[in-house]
């Protein structure tokens, strides 16, 4: 399975999809202007994922800012995410912020809200 590596800009984070130790990984700001278009080769690799996801997949998420567009969009990926335990797969998201940054700290509280998956909630120093 290919891995999926997209360069951080002002406006879109860091993305890695390694099958290889199975983690995913999105770090920096999402305020894309066009959220959907971002998030289109990501939906794309998770769908070719999941035919191959192991037992368990690390989502490792430690971002500064998410606009609302880009939100919805990873609130979807997060849903279609959620689907892997119809397959007896699990998915453990790891929310990373700054130990300061309640507004971030509170966006992964509510995603958490709205999907069914274990959220490790990790602050940074």
């Amino acid at each position: 399975m290919r891995i999926l590596k997209i360069n951080e800009t002002q406006q879109t984070p860091k993305v890695e999809f390694n099958a290889a130790d199975n983690t995913i990984t999105f770090m920096g700001r999402i305020m894309c202007e066009d959220a959907p278009d971002f998030f289109e080769p990501i939906n794309n690799w998770i769908q070719e994922y999941e035919q191959e996801a192991p037992e368990k997949t690390s989502l490792n998420i430690s971002i500064e800012y998410i606009n609302t567009s880009s939100s919805k969009c990873l609130l979807n990926m997060l849903k279609r995410l959620e689907h892997f335990k119809d397959n007896g797969k699990d998915v453990e998201v790891n929310w990373i912020y700054e130990s300061d940054d309640e507004d971030i700290q509170e966006v992964g509280q509510d995603f958490h809200l709205m999907v069914d998956m274990p959220f490790n909630f990790v602050p940074k120093a």
